[in-house]
């Protein structure tokens, strides 16, 4: 090699120079990099499955709350429905079922629907589970929509 000068490479980073000489590792750098090989295949071990753990946590949590937003607009449809003049209860809780047959999909499973007339008021609660990517994580959904009864009356 000669004392010729190599093309493209700086000065600072040749062998022998006195940079390249200055970055060379002490013998108890060498010892710290043996005790942490494998530190980073562990610590990934330890911390994908917890990120994966959260992501599903999150997604749970919105088929939950979807869960309950179809719940909801199930127990209101019944109770427009069953709240109407001259409707009786059932008519009511076939309006909620039919809405949830429609429109619940996979999202709110084994659904009931309960009406209730209590006084002046009508009341539709729809309950069942909501769907879970966790195994053993039940999550019951029940919405409850409340109304006074539709009446005629004279001015």
């Amino acid at each position: 090699m000669g004392g010729h000068r190599r093309r493209g490479v700086p000065a600072r980073h040749r062998r022998g120079s006195q940079a390249h000489q200055r970055r060379q590792r002490t013998p108890r750098q060498d010892q710290m990099s043996r005790r942490e090989r494998g530190s980073a295949t562990l610590e990934a071990t330890v911390i994908y499955p917890m990120v994966l753990l959260l992501i599903l946590l999150a997604v749970n949590a919105a088929m939950w709350f979807h869960a309950r937003a179809i719940a909801l607009a199930a127990a209101q449809e019944g109770l427009r429905a069953g709240r109407a003049h001259g409707a009786g209860l059932t008519t009511g809780q076939t309006a909620a079922r039919d809405f949830l047959r429609q429109t619940g999909g996979n999202f709110l499973t084994s659904p009931s629907v309960r009406a209730e007339r209590t006084g002046g008021s009508v009341q539709m609660v729809v309950t069942g589970r909501a769907i879970s990517l966790i195994p053993l994580l039940d999550l019951g959904v029940e919405q409850v929509a409340r109304a006074p009864l539709e009446r005629w009356t004279t001015p």
